[in-house]
This record gives C-alpha cells, sequence and structure tokens, in this order.
C-alpha cells in the first residue's frame, strides 16, 4: 500500500495494511541553508522510509523576520536558542508589520520546502511546522511578557496578534503553491498553568480560528501539535484538523484516555526524548507495539510526539520504524 493511501484510510478511520510512523527532528546548521536543509532531510526519509516527512526548522524561524535572533546552543533537541527579543515592552507590539514571506527565513524555508517536494517521489507526504500566533508572539518577547501584556495592555497585544495572523496567512498561501500537503500547527499557550480559558478564547483561539480556516483542501495531511503539560483540551479539542500530535514527556499516554478527549486521528507514542532519546531499541518496540495495540490498528499515528533529540541512536530510530510492521505487532 503506497503512503499516501495508507494515510487517508487512516485519516477516514478506515483499516489500512498497517499503522502509518514517521519521527523528525532538527538539523542544527544544516537549517541555516535551503540546500543543505533539504538535503538532511531527504537523507533522513531515504533511511528510514517514513511514511510521511514532518520538516522541523528550528524552532523560532516564523518569528526571526520581525528581528529576532537565535544562537546554536548544543541542546540536545537540536533547536537554536533565542539570543535577541524585538518585544521588551508593550509599544514594541504595535511597531510589528507583515512580512514577505519570500524573503528572510520565511523565504529560505520555502525554498528548503520546494528543493524537498521536487526531490520526493509523488506518494510522500510532505508537512511542514508551523506556529500558532501566540506561540510566535512568546517567543518575540523577552520575561513572558506577552503573558503580562495580555492583563496590563490587551490592545497593544492585540495589534501584535493581528500583524502575525496576517504573515502566517500570507505564508500558509506560498505552502499551497509549492504543493506541500499538510502543515502541524504547534500550539503551547492552551494551558492552564499559563492562562484562564477566557484568556485563550480572546487571544489564542479567535487567531487559531482565522489560520485553520484559511487552510487550503489541498493541505489534507494537517494536526495539531500541542506542546502543553496541561493542554486545554476543551478547546483544542474542537479544532478543525484531522490529527492532533502530542507528545507525552516522560511516558507514553494512555492512547483511549487521550483519543477520548479529542476527535480525530492521534498521533503519539513512546516520548521523544525521554523514551526514544534515551531507552534502548527493546523498550521502545514494546511501548511502541502496546500502543499500536491499544489503538486497535485505527485512528493511530505512531510518532514520538515531538522532535527526537540529535543524539538519538539510530538503532532505537530502527526500532520505532519496524514497530508498525505486521510480523512485530503482537
Amino acid at each position: 500500500m503506497q503512503k499516501r493511501e495508507r494515510l487517508q484510510l487512516t485519516l477516514a478511520g478506515e483499516s489500512a495494511d498497517r499503522v502509518p510512523v514517521a519521527a523528525w527532528r532538527h538539523w542544527p546548521g544544516d537549517d541555516q541553508l535551503a540546500a543543505s536543509f533539504a538535503q538532511a532531510v531527504l537523507g533522513f526519509q531515504a533511511a528510514y522510509d517514513w511514511d510521511f516527512i514532518k520538516v522541523e526548522p528550528f524552532s523560532a524561524y516564523m518569528a526571526a523576520d520581525y528581528g529576532l535572533l537565535t544562537t546554536r546552543a548544543g541542546h540536545p533537541s537540536g533547536d537554536r536558542a533565542i539570543s535577541k527579543h524585538p518585544v521588551t515592552r508593550s509599544l514594541h507590539w504595535t511597531e510589528l508589520r507583515v512580512q514577505d514571506p519570500g524573503r528572510g527565513e520565511l523565504g529560505k524555508h520555502l525554498a528548503a520546502l520546494q528543493l524537498m517536494r521536487d526531490g520526493l517521489p509523488p506518494d510522500v507526504p510532505l508537512v511542514t511546522t508551523i506556529y500558532s500566533p501566540f506561540t510566535q508572539a512568546r517567543m518575540l518577547a523577552a520575561d513572558n511578557i506577552a503573558l503580562r501584556n495580555l492583563r496590563t495592555h490587551p490592545r497593544r497585544l492585540g495589534t501584535g496578534l493581528n500583524i502575525i495572523t496576517e504573515t502566517l496567512l500570507l505564508f500558509i498561501e506560498e505552502l499551497r503553491r509549492i504543493g506541500v500537503d499538510g502543515v502541524f500547527y504547534v500550539v503551547d499557550s492552551a494551558d492552564f498553568t499559563l492562562m484562564a480559558t477566557q484568556e485563550y478564547a480572546e487571544f489564542g483561539l479567535q487567531h487559531d480560528r482565522r489560520i485553520l480556516d484559511a487552510l487550503p483542501d489541498s493541505l489534507w495531511l494537517n494536526a495539531l501539535e500541542v506542546r502543553s503539560p496541561v493542554p486545554m483540551f476543551e478547546f483544542l479539542g474542537t479544532y478543525p484538523l484531522p490529527v492532533i500530535c502530542w507528545d507525552a514527556h516522560t511516558a507514553q499516554p494512555e492512547v483511549e484516555k487521550v483519543r477520548g478527549l479529542v476527535r480525530g486521528v492521534l498521533a503519539t507514542g513512546p516520548a521523544a526524548q525521554a523514551q526514544v532519546g534515551l531507552d534502548t531499541p527493546s523498550m521502545i518496540r514494546n511501548v511502541a507495539r502496546e500502543m499500536v495495540n491499544q489503538a486497535g490498528g485505527r485512528r493511530f499515528i505512531l510518532t514520538a510526539g515531538a522532535a527526537v533529540p540529535v543524539h538519538t541512536p539510530l538503532v532505537n530510530l530502527r526500532a520505532l520504524r519496524n514497530a508498525v510492521e505486521i510480523s512485530d505487532v503482537v
């Protein structure tokens, strides 16, 4: 069964020949040039034959063109650290301007995606990672200023969020033009440890809805990527995306428990850092098999839930990949 067909059956809630599987990672250094980034991602796909490619640029790439600066910090994830925040006071939100997605970091990422699309067989879906407006706002502002301004200068923050949303809408149109198959939409602020539900409804939900409503039909493999320890599933579970991806951080979640909170396909598995990055292949295989069996072969995609660390042993990635093969599932 081809990858596209397998995934489309899974999204429809029907049985496929096996559960789809994918893993992704950051590419520190290689992600600074479109050609080297594309080469790294295509090589990773050639080595493991994942059911789809999820492109994982450094996390702040969408906010960089507003004046944010990053540096390599040697983090196990391979992600870059923010070294300069352009928003240090509330008035700075009103100084943001809509960015041209064909220039700067956004343009570089689009160029890399085009190289990847051109280098892939047609049946391999290509998806990329985009960040919600409020997630980007938290990157732009130092010392939790975004959360403070939500309560002290809501109009100024709202102006900035509108600008970020407009830029993101332009970027999505470019993704459609390239032929990307979907996006993983990252939300990290719909979390009870950060704000009340009414606050997220006003400053997060309305912008999320604008973005999700604008996704073209050609982007069919879309997922909500939840990066929150205590998610507001009462909101997130209603988002019109066919897949929800969640990293359990320290241990695998109970598939049925999480599935009861959301609709659609659940994409998760052994925790990216605590398990895939550190455990033995047999432990990873056992956890993955258990979760595949819990899912009963339907409405489930096996992943690590987040980017695997750059130090992940290759045998661990192979164990994750092979856990879905029919001969391996008990």
